[in-house]
């Protein structure tokens, strides 16, 4: 089972697109996005786009929020993605994961 874990600090503008591309390969079976205290909609947007969402209270930064989505994951394989990834797409994941 692969898990992303995306840790994400005010990235509402972008966090939908990323977990859009990330739910369109059929090798992810989990996606959880660690709200690192933000601020804006990061967590609900990523909700709606159908992520598992894990809000931290505080910005405590990113090391500290991947080390909560490990904690976190139930898959045996870990990928980590920004929230605002650019250039990203399907095939990306897919090569990665090979």
């Amino acid at each position: 089972m692969v898990s992303v874990i995306i840790p994400a600090y005010n990235e509402s503008r972008g966090i939908a697109r990323v977990i859009r591309i990330v739910r369109s390969s059929p090798l992810i079976e989990e996606i959880i996005v660690v709200d690192d205290g933000s601020t804006d909609k990061t967590a609900d947007i990523a909700l709606e786009a159908g992520a598992r969402v894990i809000r931290l209270p505080n910005n405590s930064g990113k090391g500290h929020a991947m080390d909560v989505g490990v904690t976190a994951a139930r898959g045996d394989t870990i990928l980590f993605c920004d929230g605002d990834m650019y250039g990203f797409s399907r095939t990306g994941i897919e090569t990665i994961l090979a």
